[in-house]
């Protein structure tokens, strides 16, 4: 069997554990995993292929222009070309979820590029239900730098996303698969990717890639987007940013839940959306059945609402460098602030942690070097 298949996601479906497993762990003759230089393929892909390339999120946020990235994009479309020479005896496989979003004369362009290669093409991905997938993509854009709390941009387009995909690729040529980890073997999505693929993948190489943040964590990171600097633009700052998640991360507690009476309004509003989508799927995509658990999230006000223990977690990451100590009535500004000694704090720590590192393997290297000439 030979073509290519491309993994849509969508996002918040387990699609960087599908990737960074596939990328670093795929053994199966039968089957290749594009290697644009990344795991994901997604900015590569809408880089190469979007009329206006510096519109890409992080082309945008690192300042590039569209002449900067030309060197990129020739590089890319080169090495897709090479990736795609595989198709003539394997499966290739192409992921990324972002390329979903480029737009449908985008999305021909594509095509074409692919079909000069082959003309076995399927689109395949897992679909989340509306609620679950609201939660998980707020707080991916608070990682990316939004800090706004507006229910209808998190509310899944099914039929606007993937519509032109049918259109581009035919419909017979989409595969949807209802993301439900509880179904999946073993609980694990690599594992179901597999298995649907008939991908012969051996369970020791699964990378399982957990880039969610608790509710503690989210209020602080809210609060930052909201009331912080902003945040900004270049190299550094996206490496400081960076950090700052990764930092966030280790703050331990329950996970976001919004309520269902919260976003009941706004499904009810995109029913037409949903509808389109359960027709494919054959099943239901409520959720009302799922209990949302204490603490679920009912208002904006409550992500601005701190507990002693986050506060008390920020002020030791801070240390000495904390001028005044935080309090249970510390206003949103407040902690905003203090967020933004984290960012800075976090960013020196793993600078200083990196050069510490080459420092070591240099040591090493003298040392080893004399032995191996003699």
């Amino acid at each position: 069997m030979s073509g290519c298949v491309f993994h849509f996601g969508m996002h918040k479906t387990g699609s960087s554990s599908i990737q960074n497993s596939l990328y670093h762990g795929l053994g199966d003759p039968a089957f290749h995993y594009a290697d644009l230089g990344q795991q994901n393929a997604s900015a590569r892909i809408v880089t190469a292929f979007r009329a206006e390339p510096e519109t890409q999120n992080m082309n945008r946020k690192l300042g590039l222009s569209r002449e900067q990235l030309q060197p990129q994009i020739r590089e890319t479309l080169e090495r897709l070309h090479r990736e795609l020479g595989h198709c003539t005896r394997q499966t290739v496989i192409l992921s990324g979820e972002h390329i979903a979003f480029l737009k449908q004369t985008e999305l021909r362009r594509l095509r074409e590029f692919l079909r000069g290669h082959t003309s076995e093409l399927r689109a395949v991905g897992y679909i989340r239900a509306p609620r679950s997938y609201m939660e998980s993509v707020f707080q991916q854009h608070l990682q990316g730098g939004h800090g706004v709390f507006e229910l209808e941009r998190l509310l899944p387009r099914y039929r606007t996303r993937f519509e032109k995909l049918e259109a581009i690729f035919g419909a017979a040529s989409m595969h949807y698969w209802y993301f439900e980890p509880e179904s999946f073997p073993g609980g694990c999505v690599v594992r179901d990717f597999c298995r649907r693929l008939q991908i012969d993948f051996d369970a020791r190489a699964i990378q399982r890639v957990n880039e969610g943040l608790s509710l503690p964590a989210v209020r602080l990171l809210y609060a930052y987007r909201k009331f912080g600097p902003g945040y900004g633009t270049g190299e550094v700052a996206v490496r400081q940013n960076a950090a700052l998640v990764r930092k966030l991360r280790e703050l331990a507690g329950p996970r976001l839940r919004l309520h269902p009476e919260l976003v009941a309004p706004v499904i009810a509003r995109h029913a037409a959306e949903i509808d389109w989508m359960e027709q494919r799927l054959q099943r239901s995509l409520d959720e009302a059945a799922a209990e949302p658990g204490a603490g679920a999230i009912r208002a904006e006000h409550e992500l601005l609402c701190f507990e002693p223990r986050t506060l008390e977690w920020l002020g030791a990451q801070l240390g000495v460098r904390t001028t005044t100590r935080l309090r249970p009535d510390s206003s949103a500004e407040e902690v905003a602030s203090r967020m933004h000694e984290l960012r800075l704090e976090a960013d020196r720590a793993e600078m200083a942690a990196r050069t510490g590192f080459r420092r070591g393997v240099r040591r090493l290297w003298r040392r080893i070097l004399p032995r191996t000439l003699r």
